[in-house]
């Protein structure tokens, strides 16, 4: 196939190109580090021509600055993906969107399935949603990620692994007992890369598993065999105390589940090549 991939040089994308490539697919990048604009219409439509797919992951992807400047979230992740979508209806291209776990925000699903309440707490999940929405018109494949991590990760395991590698302090703006559904970056490429066969549809991908800040650092912690620097500060307000996905659709409708558990991607982050 040929495969167009928005965000190529990104943490997932850099990762998803090598197996696309491993398989056999012939990929195109367009990405800032290429010169190239999410939010110029004329550069997209002309990367679209001739695709037979769109593996659409530009974004700005920092919850924190996304309230620093809503404007530029909105710009790059609803106008950028409002642009994907308008290249896409044109040329008839098939989309696969990245979205992401922030659109549940708050939610009081616990585990969070894909029908549950929509209630973003950040302009990062609100300009997601509205992305999704956007997508929705032309029938794509959506998935939406919880917690990644891996090589070349920019989330909580990865700083946590650096911190304590450098025998700095780490931060929690909780006791530590809040929890997240971590997902190893393997197992968000292995789900894309069944979006270019699969129906449309909408999927959570994770690991299905609740794990506790505490549990993480303790894990880390184990591995690298160092003890953590913790300091604890004030919560932050609207930070959800429990995040964990419901899987199932995704394991009954595209054969898919999570390969590497938890112990293992840390040690793979901790390793000298992690």
């Amino acid at each position: 196939m040929k495969v167009l991939v928005t965000g190529d040089t990104g943490f997932v994308g850099t990762h998803l190109v090598k197996k696309l490539i491993e398989l056999n697919h012939e990929v195109t990048g367009f990405s800032p580090d290429k010169g190239k604009d999410i939010r110029n219409y004329a550069e997209i439509e002309k990367s679209v021509k001739g695709k037979d797919v769109v593996i659409h992951l530009a974004a700005q992807t920092d919850v924190r600055k996304s309230f620093e400047n809503p404007k530029l979230d909105y710009e790059v992740n609803y106008q950028g993906t409002k642009n994907v979508v308008k290249a896409c209806e044109k040329f008839g291209t098939r989309l696969i969107f990245t979205s992401s776990a922030a659109v549940y925000g708050n939610s009081r699903d616990i585990p969070t399935h894909e029908d549950s309440p929509k209630l973003p707490v950040s302009f990062y999940g609100l300009h997601k949603l509205f992305a999704e929405k956007e997508c929705e018109r032309i029938n794509p494949f959506i998935i939406r990620p919880f917690n990644i991590y891996g090589p070349g990760g920019h989330g909580a395991i990865n700083k946590f692994t650096e911190l304590i590698k450098n025998d700095k302090e780490i931060v929690l703006f909780n006791d530590g007992s809040h929890t997240r559904d971590y997902i190893y970056i393997n197992d968000i490429v292995s789900a894309l890369i069944l979006g270019l066969k699969s129906k449309p549809g909408v999927y959570n991908i994770a690991s299905g598993k609740e794990t506790s800040l505490k549990e993480v650092i303790d894990a880390i912690s184990k591995e690298l065999d160092k003890k953590p620097r913790i300091r604890y500060n004030i919560q932050k307000e609207g930070d959800a105390p429990r995040s964990v996905a419901d899987i199932t659709k995704a394991e009954k409708e595209l054969k898919w589940c999570p390969k590497t558990q938890l112990k293992e991607g840390i040690k793979k982050i901790c390793s000298p090549n992690g």
